[in-house]
C-alpha cells in the first residue's frame, strides 16, 4: 500500500481565518499570516500546476470559479498520475477523493474495485456489526 509504505503519504489540511485581515487596504484583498499559509499549502500540493497553465494569480482569489476549476484541474491530473501501473514522483499531492457524485446525488466509484489504489479496503465502507451505520458508510 502505496501511502502506508512512506513513498505515498496521506495529508490533511486545516481551515482558519484571521479576524484582522479580512479585508485588506483600501478593501483589497486579506494579506495576512493565513493567505501565506494557503498559498505555501497549494504551492505544496498543486506544485506544477501553480505554474502551468493555470498561472499563479487565480490562486489569489480562493473563491472563484476560476481557482475552484483549476484545484479540480491540477487533482484530476495527479489523481491520473497517482493510479497509474508505474510508481513515478508526483509533482504535486493534492487527490480527488475517489468517489464521483452526479448531478443527481447518485455516488459512484471511481476505481473499477471500488477500493482505494493499492488496497482492499473499500472506499464507500460498509455496515458494521458494533459500529453505527452513519460511520462506517
Amino acid at each position: 500500500e502505496r501511502s502506508l509504505a512512506g513513498n505515498r503519504d496521506s495529508e490533511i489540511a486545516q481551515g482558519s481565518y484571521q479576524p484582522a485581515h479580512l479585508n485588506g487596504p483600501g478593501g483589497g484583498r486579506a494579506r495576512g499570516l493565513v493567505h501565506g499559509f494557503r498559498m505555501s499549502l497549494w504551492h505544496e500540493h498543486l506544485m506544477s500546476h501553480m505554474c502551468a497553465g493555470a498561472g499563479e494569480d487565480v490562486f489569489l482569489e480562493p473563491e472563484s470559479a476560476e481557482c475552484v476549476g483549476a484545484v479540480r484541474r491540477a487533482a484530476e491530473a495527479l489523481w491520473d498520475a497517482y493510479t497509474r501501473d508505474r510508481v513515478e514522483d508526483l509533482r504535486g499531492h493534492l487527490l480527488p477523493f475517489p468517489i464521483s457524485v452526479s448531478e443527481f446525488g447518485e455516488v459512484a466509484d471511481r476505481t473499477a474495485d471500488g477500493c482505494f489504489p493499492d488496497t482492499r479496503a473499500p472506499v464507500k465502507g460498509r455496515k458494521s456489526a458494533t459500529l453505527p451505520a452513519i460511520l462506517t458508510t
